[in-house]
Parts: C-alpha cells; sequence; structure tokens
C-alpha cells in the first residue's frame, strides 16, 4: 500500500523544473546528432507525448500551480523549444509518433498566461519556417 500511495503524491515543482532542465541540457548536446542513438532518443521521447503525458502532464501540474508554477512553466516551454529545433527534421517531417502532438503543445504554450514562457515557442517557429516546405 505505500508504494501507492507514493505513486499517488504530486511531483513537487521543483522537481519537474530540475527534470525539465537537465533533460534540455541532453536535448542541447550536439555531439551526437545523425546517430541512431540520438534518432532513438528522439523517437522515444516524441512517442512518449501521447502515451505517457510527457510534456503535457507536468505543463498542465505547473500550470495548475498558478504563481508557484511560473518558473516550471518556463523551463517546460524551453524544453519543447529545444525538442522542437534540435530534431527539427524529424518534427517537420510528422514521421514519428508524438510529433503533431509535440506542435499542438507549442501552440499551446504561445497563449500561455505566463509571457516569459508564451515568447518562447516564436524560437521555433522560426526553426519551422527555415525548412522547406517540400520537406515538410
Amino acid at each position: 500500500q505505500s508504494s501507492q500511495q507514493q505513486q499517488q503524491q504530486p511531483v513537487p515543482l521543483e522537481v519537474i523544473d530540475m527534470a525539465a532542465q537537465a533533460l534540455m541540457v541532453s536535448v542541447l548536446e550536439g555531439s551526437d546528432l545523425g546517430t541512431p542513438t540520438r534518432l532513438s532518443v528522439a523517437t522515444a521521447l516524441l512517442g512518449a507525448i501521447p502515451t505517457r503525458g510527457f510534456l503535457v502532464h507536468p505543463l498542465n501540474v505547473a500550470t495548475e500551480a498558478v504563481w508557484e508554477g511560473d518558473e516550471c512553466v518556463c523551463s517546460l516551454a524551453n524544453l519543447v523549444v529545444s525538442v522542437v529545433t534540435e530534431e527539427i527534421d524529424l518534427v517537420v517531417a510528422c514521421g514519428v509518433p508524438g510529433c503533431a502532438d509535440l506542435i499542438e503543445i507549442l501552440m499551446g504554450v504561445q497563449v500561455h498566461r505566463v509571457q516569459r514562457a508564451a515568447i518562447a515557442p516564436l524560437e521555433a517557429w522560426l526553426a519551422i519556417q527555415d525548412v522547406p516546405l517540400s520537406s515538410r
């Protein structure tokens, strides 16, 4: 029963914030760009959006926390943008599950009440704009 209680306890915003920042550093690591391992990890991350609520659930939790969650929302917004910009070819081709979900998250973030978070998607939209239409 104690394991059930542990699963039901909400994750503190600080933990979500730190996890988002750590994952963003990993996503931004460019030494493995184009490798099969990187593609596998990116595919797993994107696939976790529709199947496990990756990014969606943490953003909802942080948004519901109103003022306490603002920094967390910004970290998550930056993570979303980093995933889009670093995996731009994979995302714009919508070749794996979760790509369309990631774009929907990006659209949701751009209308967020926290202005710093809402501005973050502009970088992703500019990156997507640079991809030729024939590749999208």
